[in-house]
């Protein structure tokens, strides 16, 4: 059951790591400006890595959930992914948060792996 607090309506941004000073420069904004969530842009042709701009985006805040905002599990192998989210989680104070898209069990099955279930892992 939801406490009171739990309720409460948070606001999240996600931003596109290209230079990274920029990047931390507007992490630290967000986190200045009151947002909840900062999401971190994976696009591997266009930005920077995205599991080492949120583990930076996790060292230069404190109160903020973070994490890259959906993966791809067709260029990003799920084992990688989960090391990545290990990594950022380890690496601050704040909360990491990982996200994959709801189609990514068709996904995996399109590369030729199979999805494990919730339950077994």
């Amino acid at each position: 059951m939801l406490r009171p607090h739990d309720r409460r309506v948070g606001f999240g941004v996600t931003l596109l790591p290209n230079a990274l000073p920029e990047f931390l420069s507007w992490c630290r904004t967000a986190e200045a400006s009151g947002f909840d969530t900062i999401g971190v842009g994976d696009s591997q042709s266009l930005y920077r890595e995205a599991f080492l701009a949120a583990a930076l985006c996790g060292q230069e805040t404190t109160r903020v959930k973070f994490g890259p905002r959906v993966i791809n599990p067709m260029t990003r192998h799920p084992a990688i992914s989960a090391s990545g989210a290990a990594t950022c989680s380890a690496s601050a104070a704040a909360t990491a948060r990982c996200t994959t898209p709801a189609s990514a069990p068709r996904a995996w099955r399109r590369c030729g792996s199979t999805p494990s279930p919730s339950a077994t892992c």
